[in-house]
């Protein structure tokens, strides 16, 4: 006769493997919610920092409110991945023009 002992062995191993299942999968679903909440935020476009590309933020940095320096930085960043996307196509034509005869 065992005192205190309600479980067998293989219960209690049944137990903590189911235990053990559950943490695992409870972390995995936190992790995913965690990865799907900051991918969009990773996957957003980053500036060089060129002295052209400080001098266009500094601007944003004079006295604006957090929406307004907000609105800024969205500004100067779209100015500028235009202002790239035009240099790329600029080259690419001219990569083509040369390559005609």
């Amino acid at each position: 006769m065992s005192y205190g002992s309600e479980y067998s062995i293989k219960q209690r191993l049944i137990q903590r493997a189911v235990a053990v299942v559950a943490t695992v999968a409870v972390n995995a679903v936190l992790s995913g919610v965690l990865l799907a909440m900051f991918h969009s935020s990773s996957s957003l476009p980053w500036l060089q920092p060129t002295d052209a590309n400080l001098a266009l933020l500094a601007r944003c940095d004079k006295g604006l409110g957090s929406s307004a320096r907000r609105a800024c930085v969205e500004q100067v960043m779209a100015s500028v991945l235009a202002r790239d996307a035009a240099v790329q196509v600029a080259e690419r034509a001219k990569e083509l023009s040369v390559d005609r005869p």
